[in-house]
């Protein structure tokens, strides 16, 4: 065995390379771990040492149906915002790094809080990092909601990390709070609330969903200019609305089937729209369909970028925002064939879509 050592070089090198890859696998656990145990002490001294009372952060706590904590803050744009005014209403409250894979996610809240504006529902983001980056984020999204600079002592009334959420009902009691929730979760527990005491709104019919579709107006990236999916020239459509990119998520998924779809499919007969929700900066999604080679493929982008069109209320009976990307199809004389439910997006493909072109 000694003399097979001795000549065999390479062996005795992967030898070393696999005990050297073991003990940094092993050191970097460790250290990963005593980050997190020197944050959270970071986090209590802060806590204490600051002169007004604050939550006592306990992971042992349960959180559900406590009192939210009480909080007074100034926002990015100098708004005062006092967490009590907002008793009545149903509070979000995000907390975020504002990193580019997260903004899709924000501005879902985003769609959610102006969608049940009337139904009293507030959002309010934390920014984790301390200083919030409006310029370079303002190049991907526009978010309208007040947005907090935190310290670290508001992660620690909250006992919250970054891409934590948290729902207080209308009795400031605390109801909901997750980490990195999916929007079909986050859509179920922000309506349940919304709507545990009064009716949710009645579904239009596809009649009319049909021609609000047909009259909705938006900026084609490629082509420049704005234009409605009517008159659809004898075609049927495929419409896939996203509430923003997603770079790097299951939503990309979606990207690639229609992908497949367009490859397999007569142009002349069939459209493929691909349309953006308001917030989205023009150019950065135009950079980003460049990037992921969508130019290459016959597929229309756009992004829904005013009302001039159309009023809010129409807006979102379109991005109805239970399914997001939600996908639709209609027909060369206007008509819905198919509308994506939560249940059918689980079976959306492109051989899916194609057979429901038929």
């Amino acid at each position: 065995m000694k003399e097979f050592l001795k000549k065999n070089w390479f062996f005795k090198s992967l030898v070393l390379f696999v005990l050297i890859n073991i003990t940094l696998v092993i050191y970097n656990s460790f250290i990963l771990k005593q980050r997190k145990y020197e944050y959270r002490k970071f986090l209590e001294k802060q806590r204490l040492s600051s002169e007004q009372p604050r939550f006592i952060p306990n992971t042992n706590v349960d959180f559900y149906g406590l009192p939210c904590p009480e909080l007074t803050e100034y926002s990015t744009t100098g708004e005062k915002i006092d967490l009590k005014s907002y008793i009545g209403n149903i509070i979000l409250i995000r907390f975020s790094r504002f990193y580019r894979q997260d903004l899709a996610n924000l501005v879902y809240l985003q769609h959610l809080a102006d969608k049940y504006h009337d139904q009293n529902v507030s959002l309010i983001f934390i920014s984790s990092l301390g200083i919030y980056d409006k310029e370079a984020v303002e190049k991907i999204v526009k978010l309208t909601s007040p947005i907090i600079e935190d310290d670290g002592l508001i992660a620690a009334m909250f006992n919250a990390f970054p891409e934590d959420l948290i729902i207080v009902d209308r009795n400031f009691t605390i109801k909901f709070k997750f980490h990195r929730a999916s929007s079909f979760l986050i859509y179920d527990e922000v309506t349940k609330w919304t709507f545990k005491e009064q009716p949710r709104n009645i579904l239009i019919t596809n009649d009319n969903l049909a021609r609000t579709i047909q009259n909705l107006a938006f900026y084609d990236i490629f082509n420049e200019e704005k234009r409605k999916i009517n008159p659809l020239h004898n075609k049927s459509v495929v419409l896939t609305l996203f509430t923003s990119a997603c770079t790097g998520c299951e939503e990309s998924y979606r990207i690639d089937q229609l992908k497949k779809l367009a490859g397999n499919v007569n142009i002349d007969k069939f459209e493929i729209i691909i349309l953006f929700g308001k917030g989205n900066n023009k150019e950065a999604i135009k950079q980003y369909a460049i990037q992921n080679k969508w130019d290459e493929f016959p597929i229309t982008i756009g992004v829904i970028d005013d009302f001039n069109e159309m009023t809010e209320m129409e807006y979102y009976q379109i991005y109805q925002l239970d399914t997001d990307p939600k996908s639709f199809i209609i027909n060369p004389l206007g008509d819905i064939r198919f509308i994506e439910t939560r249940r059918a997006s689980k079976l959306i493909n492109s051989n899916f879509l194609k057979r429901q072109l038929k």
